[in-house]
């Protein structure tokens, strides 16, 4: 609280024109509510710091006070801060993933391209181009909130697969015709059609022993 007064309390009556009217004697009782969102969303000295910034700049949503849930929102770091590409250049990844480099290992920019793509990457040849860039957007927001709290997970230490996930890797496979399921195949060095091909050879010399 004290801090708040201190800090935040000038720059909201300097930056945002109602605060004083609207809250100047109420400004203890609002403190305390944005000290709760604060604390709630475990935004530390450094968020706190980021949002008085941001205000300072003019980045509030509106010229306005902002409410307790937008101002935490402003402490949050910004997906640039956090180092991930910006909504179109993760659709473009996805894309890429799941057209030119369907059969390789895309070299995603970031774990949250990664984990969108994995979450809706199959999507992409069952909807429009509309539909899948607003499923995209909608979960690229969702992964954003995450990371911006630390709790995106990692490539590395990614879980085993849940049944929800395996279940859209096997819609994924539908979308290929055998012919390239089997390239897909030997890719990896198995020949799905290997073992009837001997068969068929051995069945075969069989048949030209008995012929003799």
């Amino acid at each position: 609280m004290t801090i708040l007064n201190s800090e935040l309390v000038p720059v909201l009556g300097t930056c945002c024109p109602d605060y004083a009217s609207r809250f100047g004697e109420h400004s203890n009782d609002i403190m305390r509510l944005y000290a709760e969102q604060l604390i709630k969303n475990e935004v530390g000295r450094k968020g706190l710091n980021r949002g008085i910034e941001c205000l300072k700049a003019g980045k509030a949503p509106s010229r306005f006070t902002p409410t307790p849930a937008e101002f935490v929102d402003m402490c949050k770091p910004s997906a640039k801060e956090l180092g991930i590409p910006e909504l179109e250049h993760c659709i473009h990844e996805v894309t890429e993933a799941n057209g030119r480099w369907r059969f390789e290992k895309y070299p995603f920019a970031h774990d949250l391209v990664r984990a969108l793509n994995e979450r809706v990457g199959y999507q992409m040849r069952q909807l429009s181009i509309k539909d899948f860039h607003k499923l995209c957007e909608t979960e690229y927001n969702r992964l954003l909130e995450q990371a911006r709290v630390g709790k995106l997970p990692t490539y590395e230490n990614r879980l085993p697969r849940h049944a929800e996930e395996r279940s859209r890797v096997e819609q994924m496979g539908k979308l290929l015709n055998t012919s390239e399921a089997e390239s897909v195949l030997k890719r990896f060095g198995i020949n799905p059609f290997k073992k009837d091909n001997q068969q068929e050879h051995s069945t075969a010399g069989v048949a030209a022993g008995r012929g003799a």
